[in-house]
């Protein structure tokens, strides 16, 4: 469930309510065209940030839409950590291999 909730630790990491899926606002931070960070809420209240990428698994066939996926599966509990934990995924090839697509 995405978060709606902007804190000030999280504006002042530049984080920002923004649309995340088609008519679904949500806290997120935007790393460049094909990756973000987004603050997720599970049933239970427990807040995660979650480092996505857009586009698509190697293995699949070209007619398959691209959407949003997790890029690592580390994810962090504050949003600073969030920024740094995916700076630093930066410099390694993600676990769930997805191929980006360009951006519009």
């Amino acid at each position: 469930m995405y978060s709606k909730d902007l804190t000030c630790d999280e504006k002042k990491a530049g984080f920002v309510l923004a649309e995340v899926e088609p008519g679904e606002q949500g806290v997120m931070f935007g790393i460049g065209p094909s990756d973000r960070i987004l603050k997720t809420e599970d049933p239970v209240g427990c807040i995660r940030y979650t480092h996505q990428r857009y586009g698509k698994y190697a293995f699949q066939a070209p007619d398959v839409p691209a959407t949003w996926k997790p890029a690592f599966e580390e994810y962090a509990r504050d949003p600073v950590n969030a920024i740094c934990l995916a700076r630093e995924n930066e410099k390694r090839e993600a676990s769930v291999r997805i191929i980006p697509l360009p951006a519009c």
